[in-house]
């Protein structure tokens, strides 16, 4: 008799094991990663980069903020971003009305596929806040390090650009699995956990109430 009823208990008991293994495998998936931030102010006035006779310099400082994950899960895609902030302008330092502004970025993150690729380029606009962005995505697990380049490039009249580095900010960040699983497999999976519990508790409650 005890025999019988742990049978029909069974399919209970194994929708519930079902039910466990889904919902790790979705939490994880769902769960959001930490995200580092690092910032950076370059002063404003002559910048040390600049080439040796021209006197490049901004009139007012600029402030970067860079984010970027802590973690990436495998298979899933994470974002990097830049935000560059121009602050007050400084009369005590003109501005370069020869030159237009463009302001340059690249990321380099080895082993990890990215979007864009290469250097960004945008007009600076010294009235706004610019945010420059990436996509980084990987399948094997391990720690990726990468550098972000920002450079400043002062076009002249003829066209000619002038680059001028003003910051290489490093940035790290660990692909990670669920038992091996990247963020596909993981979410397939936790929902065939829940058919199967679903299958498991309707075959249990027709034990429960057959003879």
């Amino acid at each position: 008799m005890k025999s019988r009823k742990f049978i029909k208990k069974l399919p209970l008991l194994i929708g519930l094991i079902f039910l466990s293994f889904s919902a790790i495998l979705l939490v994880w998936r769902l769960l959001p990663s930490e995200r580092l931030e690092q910032k950076l102010t370059i002063p404003a006035g002559l910048l040390p980069a600049s080439p040796e006779g021209l006197e490049l310099a901004t009139h007012h400082d600029i402030s970067l903020c860079l984010r970027w994950p802590k973690q990436i899960k495998a298979g899933d895609t994470a974002e990097v971003w830049l935000q560059v902030n121009p602050g007050e302008v400084l009369e005590s330092f003109p501005a370069n009305e020869d030159y237009q502004i463009v302001l340059s970025a690249e990321l380099a993150m080895i082993g990890l596929s990215q979007s864009p690729q290469g250097e960004i380029q945008t007009a600076f606009d010294e009235s706004r806040v610019t945010t420059l962005a990436w996509q980084l995505q990987g399948d094997t697990e391990g720690e990726y390090q990468g550098t972000l380049w920002v450079n400043l490039d002062f076009m002249d009249k003829n066209g000619e650009m002038i680059e001028v580095p003003i910051a290489a900010l490093d940035i790290q960040s660990e692909i990670k699995s669920l038992w091996g699983l990247n963020t596909i497999s993981a979410t397939w999976l936790g929902m065939l956990g829940l058919l199967l519990w679903g299958g498991m508790m309707i075959w249990g409650v027709k034990m429960e109430h057959s003879a």
